[in-house]
């Protein structure tokens, strides 16, 4: 078996949504609802910006006037080989930092920054990118228009739980595959959802 999982594949998971995660392991995706497309043309429209500013949106406090952002590099697809049989991908918003220390995530909704700040999303993405020493979260809220931040300090000690704890929720669903009759499933070169919104937004 070759298993390649994502964030979005592991909240589905946790949810214990068993034929959610087979879906969307073999890149079948329902199609997004408003919300959902609102979120990604806004970060089609921030990923625009930071390229052609090189500071952050100006909804997140970036303007000309501050130092332009050091190194950075926006939507970056990202996919690392944990074990023999499994591989984690994802897609970074922001990425910035001489050596690349801090990780940006955006988000839009009714959610503020502090309520992401414990979620699997922050390991996970540092396991992506093991030199991220700071993971930040930049909220827009379309409905009151207003934007909150936090910042999570990454260590290793931190990374190797996110580790285990991906790990233990791969091999879950290592076997549940397997009895299901799946144990030859390889799904390493198939597109996973932040891919295909990836794409979806840079066609729009």
């Amino acid at each position: 078996m070759k298993l390649k999982l994502s964030y979005s594949v592991i909240n589905l998971w946790l949810r214990g949504d068993i034929n959610g995660v087979i879906e969307a392991l073999n890149g079948h995706w329902s199609k997004p609802n408003e919300y959902m497309q609102y979120g990604i043309e806004k970060h089609k429209e921030w990923e625009l910006e930071v390229i052609q500013t090189g500071r952050l949106p100006k909804v997140f406090g970036g303007n000309m006037e501050q130092e332009p952002l050091k190194n950075f590099r926006v939507e970056q697809y990202k996919r690392v080989q944990l074990l023999d049989w499994l591989w984690l991908s994802g897609i970074i918003d922001l990425q910035e930092g001489e050596n690349g220390e801090i990780i940006t995530d955006y988000k839009t909704g009714r959610g503020r920054a502090s309520s992401y700040v414990n979620s699997l999303q922050v390991p996970i993405y540092h396991i992506l990118s093991p030199e991220a020493k700071i993971f930040r979260f930049l909220c827009y809220n379309q409905y009151d228009e207003k934007v909150t931040s936090s910042f999570v300090h990454l260590t290793n000690k931190s990374m190797d739980i996110g580790i285990e704890k991906v790990v233990s929720i791969a091999c879950d669903i290592r076997a549940t595959l397997e009895q299901l009759g799946m144990g030859d499933f390889d799904n390493v070169t198939i597109k996973q959802k932040e891919e295909t919104e990836d794409e979806e937004a840079k066609t729009n």
